[in-house]
């Protein structure tokens, strides 16, 4: 009894720190991941970014397409973006249709490039919703600790701010600040 019940907890926790539909962090977790994150990189003195990207137009895939046409989207961009990250990076969940990356050892013009890759590979992906090609893409978001940011959630308002800034610059599109 005592083995499934520590069976059980430990698959609860799990459950808890990973997103049901696309597999990667929990907010939750992914925010306690980055602040361990930020700590380890400001006690070595180095670089750390985040990336945060939402997509576009999810709300118009899912009154159009429906609900489970925009999960999909969802659970396929998780996908792609976790094959393209290193063993070292955390990628979570972070809202609706937002995710954000940690980039460890990672500056802003390393961050940038990884940004710039991941939206290229979303704009490039085969999505046929109703039998049809839709494209779909994402505004990204990179900030990078600083004597100023200081916390994961300075971090992430940052990389949110950029990615808003993004989304009013056009979408499909990369902002670092």
């Amino acid at each position: 009894e005592l083995a499934t019940l520590a069976i059980e907890h430990l698959e609860g926790r799990l459950n808890a720190e990973t997103d049901a539909l696309t597999g990667v962090l929990s907010r939750r977790a992914f925010h306690a991941q980055g602040a361990r994150a930020v700590t380890l990189a400001q006690r070595h003195r180095q670089n750390l970014s985040l990336v945060a990207f939402d997509v576009d137009g999810l709300r118009s895939i899912n009154s159009g397409f429906g609900h489970a046409a925009g999960d999909q989207v969802l659970a396929d961009i998780a996908a792609a973006c976790s094959g393209c990250l290193r063993a070292s990076d955390f990628f979570g969940r972070v809202g609706g249709g937002e995710f954000a990356m940690l980039l460890p050892n990672t500056g802003r013009q390393g961050a940038l490039q990884v940004a710039q890759r991941m939206r290229k590979a979303i704009a490039g992906m085969p999505f046929e919703p109703a039998g049809e090609p839709y494209r779909v893409t994402a505004s990204f978001g990179v900030s990078t600790v600083d004597i100023v940011t200081r916390d994961v959630s300075a971090l992430l308002a940052n990389a949110q701010a950029a990615l808003y800034q993004a989304k009013a610059e056009g979408r499909n599109r990369v902002v670092g600040w």
